[in-house]
């Protein structure tokens, strides 16, 4: 699932998220979180200067791994969201044999109908404030503080 949706991301031609992330995707996802020993963090007893210097980095390193993955999920629903408001705007899921939006979100999507409609809502709105977008992809705010100002702002009252 995750390669599909990295897949059909990258092979869209009419939204492009701003890369704004520092890794690969996957290179996150791989990462050895045993460290090249293949031992934890913080494991052993006796530790040098040198090792409590190494482990901390170890450390910072997988922390900023989990922070940039918790933040992509944000960027992940957003874009889920431009593309589905193209797609439904064509009729895809009519066209693939389902009724609703809903019955093809939750039969192919495995989300329900609900939140791939709120993810579509905040995509069309975000489409028309761009310094809340631009915000939003340095990560300066995860996706619920993206949701409140899309329902309210527009255009002249964007800050």
């Amino acid at each position: 699932m995750r390669d599909a949706v990295l897949d059909a991301a990258a092979s869209s031609d009419e939204v492009v998220v701003g890369r704004t992330d520092r890794f690969d995707t996957r290179y996150v996802l791989d990462f050895d979180l045993d460290g090249p020993k293949g031992r934890a963090p913080g494991a052993g007893s006796r530790r040098g200067p040198e090792q409590v210097g190494a482990e901390l980095e170890r450390l910072r390193e997988i922390d900023e791994k989990q922070v940039w993955l918790a933040r992509s999920n944000g960027r992940m629903r957003l874009r889920l969201g431009e593309m589905f408001e193209k797609f439904v705007g064509q009729q895809g899921h009519r066209e693939l044999g389902f009724s609703t939006t809903s019955a093809y979100s939750l039969e192919r999507l495995s989300r329900p109908g609900r939140w791939m409609g709120e993810a579509r809502t905040v995509a069309r709105h975000v489409a028309e404030l761009p310094r809340l977008r631009r915000a939003f992809d340095r990560g300066e705010f995860g996706w619920s503080k993206l949701e409140l100002p899309c329902r309210h702002a527009t255009a002249e009252t964007e800050c």
